[in-house]
């Protein structure tokens, strides 16, 4: 889940709770999320999946080993050049992976 503060303009992401903000339940911003006993995560679904794809909301996944090291990828080109772009990476990531995927989305290309 993607949140920005009104106050101070930082964002960031966060796993999504069944539980956010739900009155006698959720006892945000007095208590972090990460220290809730009533914390109830929810799983990645098909259905938020092609919420996300559909540009409804935005999801993430951080997908670090023990060591931090990562092998995953996800680039999302929406802007005017957004082919040029995945031209340019796509060469890229051909020498580098063995394999990669293009899934398109309502205004450009997730890679």
């Amino acid at each position: 889940m993607r949140w920005e503060s009104r106050t101070t303009g930082k964002s960031g992401y966060a796993p999504a709770c069944a539980n956010e903000w739900r009155a006698g339940v959720c006892e945000k911003p007095r208590i972090k999320c990460a220290d809730c006993r009533n914390r109830s995560l929810i799983p990645l679904s098909d259905a938020a999946i092609y919420a996300h794809l559909a540009g409804d909301h935005t999801i993430g996944v951080y997908p670090l080993l023990e060591d931090d090291s990562c092998y995953f990828l996800a680039i999302d080109f929406d802007e005017a050049e957004w082919r040029e772009d995945v031209c340019a990476h796509a060469v890229l990531l051909t020498t580098l992976l063995t394999h990669y995927l293009n899934v398109p989305s309502i205004v450009g290309l997730r890679l």
